[in-house]
């Protein structure tokens, strides 16, 4: 692979190479599990992973408007930079033994043109277009969410602050006290998208920011944001909607209330968002800092809500099972905790609806699988 990514080196430059490699592996794992007898003893497969590999980069290259044919004279030079790796003999001597009649034996050949014929591969085709890439939702406290979708990686409110990870020990710290806190929880790769719910430093950090963006990640925020991330960035207001590839979001209300469990009344309704985002035909709900608000029960369906439990800032556990069974998706996962245990929600969500509880700790991920088109 690295004959192959030199090649794009060459044309993109390192860091932008690297994304796309990054990309490319996601469609993979994507494509793989469509890939017939995956699991099975056929020596066939060999070339069905090759063929995948290449098609995922070539998916890749077409999300980035390249034409059919700049796609293919990539993808064929890439090819040809791997093969000139290999001594000329050595092809020779790979070309025979993988055309011979020792590698392909003559009945598992029928019995993969047999179980391949058209009538049988469109079924199989209709079963596997109806399943897509697994979505998966990583939490690093309070509120930074990573989103990993097929050829979307999408983070929320991400804002590295030592003290919620200093006992974490994967965290990769850059720079520290007194010179700006710079650091990771842990090794991430550049995001294509980039929510931030409010300017709060715990949800709004520009250094942190500019550590996850490409010259072409989107950066989207309210308003109040620009100061801490700067001008470059996509501004949106409750209600507003933008989409980029695959992905749809809609900015909607965030705020504290009078009659809400928040402690400390510092989010003003029209300052902050949450984000409802509708990807791989799920729809994944982000609350920002924000106590129990009428906007909920208006949502529609959501599969996975993302909801702050902690009380001071935020709603508190019965605050947010009272949202949770208004809201009503078929998941919830807690965030924005501080000393609230989340085993309590558990016990007020599930004794009185069919919501599934999932509290992660640092850096867990949870997988939404089987996703229906």
């Amino acid at each position: 692979m690295a004959r192959s990514k030199s090649v794009l080196i060459s044309r993109y430059g390192k860091g932008p190479a690297n994304s796309l490699i990054g990309e490319s592996r996601r469609e993979y794992e994507a494509l793989t599990p469509r890939i017939p007898y995956i699991g099975e003893k056929n020596r066939l497969l060999i070339f069905l992973l090759a063929t995948g590999r290449y098609l995922a980069i070539y998916r890749v290259l077409q999300g980035k408007n390249l034409t059919f044919e700049e796609a293919g004279r990539i993808i064929y030079q890439m090819n040809a930079a791997e093969l000139k790796s290999i001594p000329i003999l050595g092809r020779r001597i790979i070309g025979y033994l993988w055309f011979s009649s020792w590698f392909i034996q003559p009945s598992r050949l029928r019995h993969f043109l047999r179980e391949g014929k058209p009538q049988r591969c469109k079924s199989r085709r209709r079963l596997n277009m109806r399943r897509r890439m697994p979505i998966s939702i990583k939490w690093f406290p309070p509120s930074w969410i990573q989103i990993n979708a097929r050829n979307t990686l999408l983070f929320i409110d991400p804002a590295y602050l030592k003290t919620y990870f200093k006992d974490y020990p994967k965290r990769i710290e850059f720079s520290s006290w007194p010179d700006p806190i710079d650091g990771l929880p842990e090794e991430l790769e550049q995001a294509d998208l980039i929510l931030v719910t409010h300017h709060h430093k715990d949800h709004c950090k520009r250094v942190t920011v500019n550590r996850l963006r490409r010259p072409d990640t989107l950066v989207i925020a309210p308003k109040r944001c620009a100061k801490e991330l700067g001008e470059d960035i996509q501004t949106i207001k409750p209600g507003e909607r933008l989409s980029r590839a695959n992905v749809v979001i809609e900015a909607v209300h965030a705020y504290n209330t009078e009659q809400g469990r928040s402690t400390r009344k510092q989010h003003h309704k029209g300052e902050g968002v949450g984000y409802l985002i509708m990807i791989e035909g799920r729809t994944i709900y982000h609350a920002g800092d924000t106590d129990f608000i009428p906007e909920m029960r208006a949502f529609g369906q959501v599969d996975v809500a993302l909801l702050p439990i902690g009380g001071k800032f935020t709603m508190d556990i019965s605050e947010a099972a009272e949202a949770a069974i208004a809201i009503d998706p078929k998941v919830v996962i807690p965030m924005h905790r501080f000393e609230a245990d989340p085993r309590r929600l558990a016990d007020e969500i599930e004794t009185r609806s069919d919501i599934k509880l999932i509290p992660l700790d640092i850096g867990e991920t949870y997988c939404l699988k089987d996703v229906t088109v």
